[in-house]
């Protein structure tokens, strides 16, 4: 039988009931190998280090110090699952096409937005805006979730680019947020919508 064949925990304690034992006395001899402490520092100090390690010992290292690896499965298991009975996030319910308005100069106009959700959980989508001399389409994309039911997404056209932030509902079938250009958002541009049954 090897060191390495001992369990981690009475290893521990024999290590500590050891260290423990050269602070009480400050001598320790076993046939030709021998230690010899005469001041009260080394000692006392070489006795709490056997204290902590059979305290460890009892207790269990794998009690003090689960595996990090096993709670970060932990952990992103409950995050995913929380969100939606399947376990995967809630903005993978958000596909379709909602019908809604956006405000632009101080008009509301009529438009149709269209999300989708790969299995990856990249969300991309496009945009159709009814103006009055004209429809102007464009494409989002580089979405970021702000967390539950908010997200950001990039805005492109013809007219130029910028930012979109929305928030949907309980439910995920609308949501309502505003638009502006790349570096802020306008709180008077509007942009809406529900979802299509």
């Amino acid at each position: 039988m090897s060191l390495k064949d001992i369990e981690p925990d009475i290893l521990l304690i024999l290590l500590g009931s050891l260290f423990i034992l050269i602070g009480a006395s400050g001598k320790l001899f076993i046939e030709k190998f021998s230690i010899a402490l005469a001041s009260i520092g080394p000692r006392l100090l070489v006795s709490i280090l056997g204290l902590g390690m059979l305290g460890i010992g009892i207790v269990g290292p794998n009690k003090l110090f689960p595996d990090q690896s096993a709670v970060a499965s932990t952990a992103s298991q409950v995050d995913s699952s929380s969100a939606h009975p399947t376990g995967r996030p809630w903005f993978h319910k958000i596909s379709g096409t909602y019908t809604g308005i956006t405000t632009s100069a101080g008009a509301d106009h009529p438009v149709n937005t269209t999300l989708a959700v790969d299995a990856t959980g990249n969300i991309t989508g496009t945009y159709v805006i009814e103006e009055p001399k004209k429809t102007l389409g464009g494409k989002l994309d580089g979405a970021k979730v702000l967390g539950p039911g908010s997200i950001e997404l990039d805005w492109k056209d013809d007219a130029g680019r910028g930012k979109l932030r929305i928030a949907f509902s309980e439910d995920l079938n609308s949501f309502s947020g505003n638009w502006g250009g790349e570096r802020q958002l306008a709180l008077n541009h509007k942009w809406t919508g529900s979802k299509r049954q």
